[in-house]
């Protein structure tokens, strides 16, 4: 393996890892990194903590594979996982499923039930947005709509991670494929799998 230190990017270029070549780069940018490496296109993976400094240039300019470093993931992972945000989350899809069905026939004392599901739909929205902060929730979601932050990090970031320590695990030669999200009226025809 060869080392060698670039002082005026702060930047250790390591070579032949496994064919490849890997390289870090601490408070540099990507047209230095092209200036000093002359790779481009596709075969880069070029990894960010900040979606517009760090990856709109890269995707935009040089047609690279961008990753972004979003700490807060661990946290949301978390609090997602835990199986009382699970239960909650399942009625309140569990919740919408029946208005559906009772708003079709909603008269008399069924309007009265639709009425006090829908406060209660409500409270669980809120409960499942203050899970991860009581001001604004998650970074990713607003109830069940992506946020803005998500949806320029899925413009810019072919992959996203809290730290770039969770790629150990993997080869480098690993690829990544992207799962294809359903569309609303897709749901009912994609398979259980």
């Amino acid at each position: 393996m060869v080392v060698s230190i670039r002082k005026s990017l702060n930047a250790v270029v390591h070579r032949n890892y496994h064919q490849h070549a890997v390289m870090f780069i601490v408070q540099g940018n990507a047209d230095q990194l092209m200036k000093l490496t002359g790779w481009n296109g596709a075969n880069v993976l070029y990894f960010g903590d900040h979606v517009y400094t760090d990856l709109a240039d890269p995707v935009m300019k040089n047609g690279w594979r961008t990753g972004a470093i979003i700490p807060e993931l661990e946290t949301e992972i978390k609090k997602s996982s835990s199986v009382e945000y699970q239960r909650t989350l399942r009625w309140r899809l569990t919740l919408g499923k029946l208005i559906e069905q009772l708003q079709k026939e909603s008269k008399g004392e069924k309007s009265v039930t639709l009425e006090r599901w829908l406060k209660e739909r409500t409270d669980l929205r809120i409960e499942l947005k203050e899970t991860f902060n009581p001001y604004f929730g998650s970074i990713f979601r607003t109830h069940q709509n992506p946020t803005y932050f998500s949806w320029r990090l899925a413009r810019f970031a072919d992959i996203y991670t809290s730290s770039l320590g969770n790629l150990n695990n993997y080869l480098l030669k690993h690829r990544f494929y992207p799962h294809r999200a359903a569309l609303p009226h897709e749901l009912n025809i994609l398979p259980d799998i």
